[in-house]
């Protein structure tokens, strides 16, 4: 073989094994010396050891300590620059996380957050990063150190991360930052371990939510690896109950009267439900990972049962103290707070007994005056009056007579989607402005709407009540 061709080969084997080297990406920020909160203890020294620990895994690392917001996302941005042609990506931050409702945000050092809205403006959105990472499905983490203290004393925020939302094939590992950086180091980066190894080892020091990618490997070790014994996955574990249509509706049940909400209850797991199934596990203490064993079915019916035998206790006893006596006040307010209560059924029909000549002079005195009004009280005073469904009917034929001139403004709104969250950081900016919201809770009362109407009214916007893209634009800008 001919010198010239042997060393041309040589190079392409050498650039063949280059490429075949799986490239990772790691993301290590690190913050403890806050200059408006407490500081995170240590963050900075553990951040030398993460640095090592990637790159010794064979890492491409970006890394930042006590960052400011405008530092933090320019490097944010060579990191997604990068992404695209990576492999494994992972994003390991120590520091501060406060959260409210659904929306969570990572503080930089600079944070001067006194608000809701601060927080919008200074933070770091939690789900941004979990939708960058998406970019790399089922070949992603995200990491979260936190402190066992909070940041600062900003109204209506906790500390720690909000789990809701996760997108698809992306798992979050959080904790408080020393176990996070225990479990990296220690284990998650141990070549050749795979990540529902790691999770298993720190299962009690951990939480972790989205979809666990069970096959990942974060630090290859170069060589074939050593058969590992068998580890089931949650998925197979689950499965291997063969739970029946009705047994898992039986779950959702008990899930329901333990106070979590997973809308109907109709024997489909779905994304409502897993999400109800983490949140139990999260206040179990088990691992978050939205799927049942053996032993936390048990202990779920176990509290469930304990529930409906206390509420049993206090709805016999609410029934003594009211509906007993058969007047109408007191069966009214058995069934407001028991309406499916054991005597939801008896209290009804004695009810519709003792209302029933009420009821009908109050329909005939409606349907004598014949406006919409008279119809809607009629409904107020008797919600299920043996007229319920004419109501009804004669409220519709004169919604169809007058129609909502806001009607499309109405429905522009509605397109919004606006969460809890956002209707109160349009309430806090109103309320900033000097407008009378009446109250910063996320409900959208007749002060508000009206502050609505006075806002778009100044900013010479279409006055309707309801919120456009447009104001919300202009919210933001301060406007």
């Amino acid at each position: 073989m001919k010198p010239m061709l042997r060393t041309l080969m040589v190079v392409g084997l050498l650039f063949m094994a280059v490429q075949a080297k799986a490239q990772n990406l790691a993301l290590i920020l690190s913050f403890q010396n806050y200059e408006n909160g407490s500081e995170v203890r240590n963050a900075l020294r553990s951040h030398n050891d993460l640095l090592t620990a990637y790159r010794n895994a064979g890492f491409q690392t970006f890394a930042g300590r006590d960052r400011s917001n405008a530092q933090l996302r320019r490097l944010l941005r060579e990191f997604a620059d990068a992404l695209d042609d990576a492999d494994n990506a992972v994003i390991h931050i120590n520091g501060h996380v406060v959260s409210f409702g659904q929306q969570s945000w990572v503080l930089p050092v600079d944070t001067k957050a006194n608000s809701l809205a601060g927080l919008e403006i200074d933070g770091i959105s939690v789900n941004f990063l979990l939708e960058l990472l998406a970019r790399k499905p089922e070949q992603s983490i995200l990491f979260l150190g936190m402190p066992d203290r909070d940041f600062a004393n900003i109204r209506g925020t906790r500390r720690g991360v909000s789990a809701e939302n996760m997108p698809d094939d992306v798992m979050m590992v959080s904790g408080l930052h020393r176990d996070v950086v225990r479990a990296v180091t220690r284990n998650f980066l141990d070549p050749d371990t795979i990540v529902l190894q790691a999770l298993s080892a720190n299962r009690r020091s951990l939480n972790f939510d989205g979809d666990i990618p069970v096959g990942l490997i974060l630090a290859d070790g170069g060589a074939a690896p050593a058969p590992s014994p068998q580890v089931d996955t949650p998925v197979q574990i689950e499965s291997a109950l063969g739970l029946s249509r009705n047994q898992r509706r039986s779950i959702q049940a008990d899930l329901t009267i333990l106070g979590h909400d997973l809308g109907t209850i109709d024997g489909v797991f779905g994304n409502a439900t897993r999400r109800a199934i983490r949140n139990w596990q999260r206040d179990q203490r088990f691992s978050r990972t939205g799927y049942l064993t053996a032993e936390q079915l048990v202990q779920l019916d176990r509290g469930a049962d304990a529930v409906r035998r206390d509420l049993e206790v206090r709805d016999r006893a609410f029934w003594a103290r009211s509906g007993a006596a058969g007047t109408v006040a007191g069966l009214q307010a058995y069934l407001e707070q028991f309406p499916e209560g054991l005597f939801a059924g008896r209290a009804r029909d004695q009810l519709s007994e003792l209302l029933r000549d009420d009821d009908q002079e109050e329909w005939l005195r409606a349907a004598e005056i014949n406006t919409l009004q008279a119809y809607q009280r009629y409904l107020q005073r008797y919600p299920q009056g043996i007229y319920n469904r004419l109501a009804k009917v004669r409220i519709q034929e004169f919604a169809v007579d007058e129609p909502d001139p806001h009607a499309d403004a109405r429905r522009a709104e509605e397109r919004l989607r606006l969460d809890e969250s956002s209707r109160l950081l349009i309430e806090l900016r109103l309320a900033g402005l000097g407008y009378r919201v009446g109250g910063t809770d996320g409900n959208f009362n007749n002060a508000t709407r009206n502050a609505i109407r006075q806002y778009q009214t100044d900013r010479r916007l279409p006055v309707t009540g309801y919120v456009s893209s447009t104001m919300i634009r202009m919210l933001l800008l301060g406007r």
